[in-house]
């Protein structure tokens, strides 16, 4: 399994954790992006055509944001804002379909450099 490292300074607007998939996703398509360390825990939640925020750790509360077709484009793209030296770990990406009885995942790195 490879794991792609994104490097980003501490105090940037945002950075994307990228994953893309097949388009046209079923409808109840369920979008998981968790951080797996230092950590483990929900960072970001969208099911049934919006997001759950009561479902995400407060931490990355207005912190996160996907596009708005992320069905339709496949684009599961995480993006997040004002990343922090806490931030820096494993993340993945979980889609899945009951429906369709598919699941889909991908796990990416997220370095976050402080400034000296």
């Amino acid at each position: 399994m490879n794991l792609y490292t994104y490097f980003v300074e501490e105090g940037a607007e945002s950075v994307l954790l990228p994953f893309k998939t097949t388009p046209d996703l079923p409808e109840d398509a369920k979008v998981v992006w968790w951080q797996l360390d230092p950590e483990h825990m929900k960072i970001h939640v969208y099911h049934n055509g919006s997001e759950l925020q009561e479902e995400q750790n407060h931490l990355y509360r207005n912190r996160t944001k996907m596009n708005d077709d992320l069905l339709k484009t496949g684009d599961l793209s995480l993006s997040l804002k004002q990343p922090t030296d806490g931030d820096s770990g494993r993340y993945r990406c979980e889609v899945y379909s009951e429906t369709r009885g598919s699941r889909r995942e991908k796990t990416v790195m997220v370095k976050v450099r402080s400034e000296f």
